[in-house]
Parts: C-alpha cells; sequence; structure tokens
C-alpha cells in the first residue's frame, strides 16, 4: 500500500521530469523556428538583437544575461528576495545553455524553403508540446 509521502515524491518527480524536458524541447523549438527564418517570440527578440549587434556573446549567454536582469527588477520591484525567482533563474540557464548547444549543430540542416516551412511546423508543434508540459510542472 502506498503511502501519501510516496504519492507526492512520485509527483514532484513527474513533475521534475516534465521541467527537464520542458526545457529541452523549448530550445530546441526556438532554434529551429530561429533557423526556419521565421523569426523569433517577443521575449527572446531583446537576448536576440543583442546577440546580432555583439556576436561575441551568445544567444544563450544574452537570454540569461536578459533573464537575470528581469529577475533583478522584480526583486528591487517587490522590495523582497523571493527564492524561488532563483530556481527560475537556474532553469533559465539551463534552457540558455542549451540554445547554445541546439545552435551549434543546427546548421548542418539543409536550408531549402520547403525544409524551412517544415522546420517552422516542427518547431511550432515543439513549442506546443513544451508550454504544455511546462503548465504540467506548474511553470507560468
Amino acid at each position: 500500500m502506498k503511502t501519501n509521502g510516496e504519492e507526492d515524491s512520485r509527483h514532484i518527480f513527474r513533475g521534475e521530469l516534465a521541467l527537464v524536458t520542458a526545457v529541452m524541447i523549448n530550445s530546441l523549438a526556438v532554434i529551429m523556428m530561429l533557423y526556419s527564418g521565421s523569426g523569433i517570440s517577443a521575449i527572446f527578440s531583446v537576448p536576440y538583437a543583442f546577440e546580432k549587434v555583439f556576436p561575441v556573446i551568445t544567444l544563450g549567454t544574452w537570454t540569461y544575461i536578459f533573464q537575470a536582469l528581469l529577475i533583478l527588477s522584480l526583486m528591487i520591484l517587490r522590495k523582497k528576495f523571493v527564492p524561488a525567482y532563483l530556481c527560475s533563474f537556474l532553469v533559465g540557464f539551463a534552457f540558455s545553455e542549451l540554445l547554445d548547444v541546439n545552435e551549434a549543430w543546427i546548421n548542418i540542416l539543409p536550408k531549402t524553403i520547403p525544409l524551412r516551412v517544415l522546420y517552422f511546423v516542427i518547431s511550432y508543434l515543439l513549442i506546443c508540446i513544451g508550454i504544455a508540459l511546462s503548465n504540467r510542472c506548474g511553470l507560468p
């Protein structure tokens, strides 16, 4: 017979697994969306623009710099240190590093117009799946 503690730990583990999977899927989807030539979502537009202006620093690095500034501004506005924001930053850091990993290998894919359409469709579906998993593990 399962105790309540066992069920809780399984639920947490499934949530953590969903989070790791969502981070991996979303990072791939963002890079595929860029590679397809169809643009980028609004939240990544600032780090992407900085990466284009200052290409010495990668998109992933700009992403976690931008996220750190957002989290810092939230804490300043609330006038309170929120430990959960640090957890969010760690997840964002992992996401940012995976952006760089995926950006490193994506150029091996051919870039014909029909394939760009396919990359866009795949990235769109991946983002949908990643968002669904993020909601599953309690991320906003």
